[in-house]
Parts: C-alpha cells; sequence; structure tokens
C-alpha cells in the first residue's frame, strides 16, 4: 500500500536572533569567523529544534511528508528596541540554510510562505532568498488542493485573543466568514484555514468541518513578549493527518521561572 501524506506547518524561526534558532559554535563568516555563542536558553529551543526535526525525519519513514514554512525564517533588524540579530543578513540566511535543509531532505514536497517586512525585507527578500536556496517554491499567500482538500495557507490572518476566554474569538470568526464567503463564491469548502505570527497559539479548532490554527512559533518571548500577562510563547509546530484530516498541535515548554516569597 502506498505511504499516506502526513502534513508539518513550521515557521517564525527568527533565525540568528538572540531569541530564535541559531546554532552554538557556528562561525560567523561576516565577524572573522567568531563562533556564535548560545545563551542557556537559546540551548534549551535548539534541544526542542532538533526533537522535532528528529520526529519530523522518523516520519518521513512510514508517510510522504509534507512541509509547509511559514516566514518570518530569519530576524531583521527593525526589531532591535526588543531583540538583537548577529551577522550580516548572508549570515542569518546561511544558518537558516543549515537548519532547515534536513526537514526540506525528507520531504515529499516542501514549499514557503513570505513573512512580514520587519523580519525578511521589503517583499520577503529574505524569506525568497532562503527558499531559493532550499530550492523549494514560495508563495505570499496559498491556497493548496492536497489529495481533495483545500488548505488555505497565510502569515498573516488569523487572529489570536489576548486572554484565555477570547484566545479563538477572532479565529472563529475568522472561519465563520471565509466558509460564507467561499460558498457564495462557489469555492470548494476549505479542510484547514492556517495562520502564523503570533507567539502565542490555541489547539487547532474544528467547526463545520474546517480546522483552523495558527502555527507555533521558534521564537522565546522577547522584552514584548515578557511583559504580555498571563500567558505564554507557544514553541513547536502543527501535524496534519492528511488522510483522516486530523490537525494537531505538538509544542515544547521550558520551566517557568517561578519567585517565591515566603
Amino acid at each position: 500500500m502506498p505511504k499516506t501524506a502526513l502534513w508539518f506547518y513550521i515557521g517564525d524561526t527568527h533565525v540568528l536572533s538572540d531569541t530564535g534558532l541559531a546554532i552554538d559554535g557556528y562561525e560567523i563568516g561576516s565577524k572573522e569567523k567568531k563562533p556564535y555563542v548560545c545563551g542557556d536558553s537559546q540551548k534549551w529551543l535548539m534541544s526542542a529544534w532538533r526533537d522535532a526535526v528528529e520526529f519530523i525525519e522518523l516520519a518521513s519513514l512510514d508517510y510522504r511528508v509534507g512541509i509547509g514554512f511559514g516566514g518570518d525564517i530569519k530576524d531583521g533588524t527593525q526589531h532591535h528596541g526588543s531583540t538583537q540579530t548577529h551577522g550580516t543578513p548572508e549570515d542569518q540566511r546561511q544558518m537558516s540554510f543549515e537548519l532547515l535543509k534536513p526537514l526540506v531532505s525528507v520531504a515529499t514536497w516542501a514549499y514557503g510562505i513570505l513573512g512580514t517586512e520587519a523580519h525578511t525585507g521589503p517583499q520577503g527578500d529574505d524569506d525568497r532568498a532562503i527558499y531559493t536556496m532550499l530550492g523549494i517554491d514560495y508563495y505570499d499567500k496559498l491556497e493548496a488542493q492536497i489529495e481533495g482538500h483545500t488548505v488555505l495557507h497565510a502569515h498573516h490572518g488569523v487572529p489570536v485573543g489576548t486572554r484565555d476566554h477570547t484566545i479563538e474569538s477572532g479565529a472563529i470568526s475568522l472561519l465563520k466568514d471565509i466558509q460564507a464567503r467561499r460558498k457564495d463564491e462557489g469555492k470548494p469548502h476549505p479542510s484547514a484555514i492556517i495562520g502564523h505570527d503570533r507567539h502565542r497559539s490555541f489547539r487547532p479548532l474544528n467547526m463545520r468541518d474546517t480546522w483552523i490554527a495558527v502555527c507555533p512559533c521558534w521564537q522565546l518571548p522577547t522584552y514584548y513578549g515578557n511583559n504580555w500577562p498571563f500567558s505564554d510563547v507557544s514553541i513547536g509546530f502543527l501535524m496534519w493527518d492528511v488522510q483522516h484530516n486530523k490537525l494537531e498541535r505538538v509544542t515544547y515548554r521550558q520551566e517557568s521561572h517561578v519567585k517565591r516569597f515566603i
């Protein structure tokens, strides 16, 4: 029997910023090959990333794997009020290639979505360059037909509430709006709506036979994120079992820092 399909959605890696993915000891070309040094939290993040890569590599033995990258692969300089980047854009692109290539190498299909200008440059230039290095196609946004399913994938667009009791509210409204609009236009009913660009995510929702989800990121809390009350950053990826039309969120959680006053 042919292998069934399993898709993974990954985004917001913010490579070579001090809160994103970075390879400890990586020689930065523009800094006379000075090795990059990861802090403890960044080492934890990389450990989680390696676990995710291994999980996907093992999945490729039993499934035909698809990879959808969601943009903001590297970080940009416009957020230097809260997040520092290292090296030149070329250094960041090269490290991004090193980190993502193992995933592309085991994938039957792979593509990329362009991210935010503040991170990727005008018109998503850096994301474009990285996807080109990886040898995969890229899109501003995508309506994909996957084995009879319609998947809508974009970097922006799926809202996330600021409190637990409202976190899904905007996404539910968006799902209803998209379903109604596509029905009026005579377009296929979407099986999944996937967005990125949020540090918080909710468990994938299924309403009226459509999944809607925000992909977890691969960035530690920034100064802004640390000051967001009562919430944690969602780190991880989305996994979609195409045959059973089941979308799951896989997350990693760093030990919380709790100060006890006695």
